[in-house]
């Protein structure tokens, strides 16, 4: 169904996929004016995924062996197919590749640098897509093991700490579940409280467990939570006043 006459690489259509590009260093800019550089360079950026995905294809890159496994044990626990849960099943691989990776180079959630948060993250999100995919039980270093077992020639070293990387996975994933149980706990107080939850405490949501708007709303999308009204407009003038109040602050400390 491409038109030949309107279709072209950068279309959206679905017919041409990036692979890599190539950028063409020949100017410096000094002073708002372009210079041409001494040593001209190409620099080629290809992603491993979409290249091996070319190779095989296939459009997907979570189709190649680099994923396709942890699809596969994804699939076998929820007894969902990937099609049709793409987005789910995409984030749980995709940020339990990236978990396992960080644990091996040191990262560990507890710790307050920015790291430690960035982890902290995708262990929630891939939690969020298992739930989604009826996965509620703590399973994350099941599917970790796929990718140790996928890049273990390549990476040693996620053999060599494949204990640490478990126990780490484990910890986290009970702490998140914990948080969960109180989480839910609150949505329920939350929705018995008033039909027309206030923005000021889905607010509190957000604070009090880092909850995205968009993640607050998926929460209540729920039968148990059918007759209750979400006041997000409420919401994003609490959010505003926060931020206010923060710069407010950030000025008084700094000076400035």
């Amino acid at each position: 169904n491409f038109s030949k006459s309107k279709c072209h690489p950068n279309c959206e259509c679905g017919r041409f996929l990036e692979i890599g590009n190539s950028v063409f260093m020949q100017y410096i800019k000094k002073n708002g004016q372009l210079q041409e550089l001494s040593q001209k360079n190409v620099d080629y950026g290809g992603g491993l995924e979409r290249i091996s995905a070319a190779a095989n294809n296939t459009p997907d890159i979570f189709k190649i062996d680099l994923f396709l496994p942890i699809i596969n044990k994804i699939e076998e626990k929820s007894k969902k197919n990937y099609i049709g849960n793409e987005k789910a099943m995409r984030i749980a691989a995709d940020h339990i590749k990236a978990s396992v990776f960080l644990i091996a180079n040191g990262v560990v959630p507890y710790e307050a640098k920015e790291q430690g948060s960035v982890l902290r993250k995708f262990m929630t999100n891939t939690i969020d897509a298992l739930q989604e995919l009826d996965i509620t039980y703590s399973i994350i270093s099941y599917f970790a093991e796929e990718v140790i077992n996928i890049y273990k020639d390549s990476y040693p070293d996620l053999l060599k700490y494949s204990d640490k990387i478990m126990h780490i996975i484990s910890q986290e994933e009970t702490r998140i579940l914990q948080i969960e149980v109180k989480k839910e706990q609150k949505f329920k107080d939350l929705s018995q409280k008033s039909i027309t939850i206030q923005g000021d405490d889905l607010f509190l949501l957000k604070q009090s467990f880092g909850m995205s708007l968009p993640s607050i709303i998926r929460a209540f999308d729920k039968p148990q939570y059918k007759n209750n009204k979400l006041d997000i407009q409420g919401f994003k003038k609490a959010e505003l006043r926060h931020y206010e109040l923060s710069r407010k602050s950030s000025k008084t400390k700094f000076g400035h």
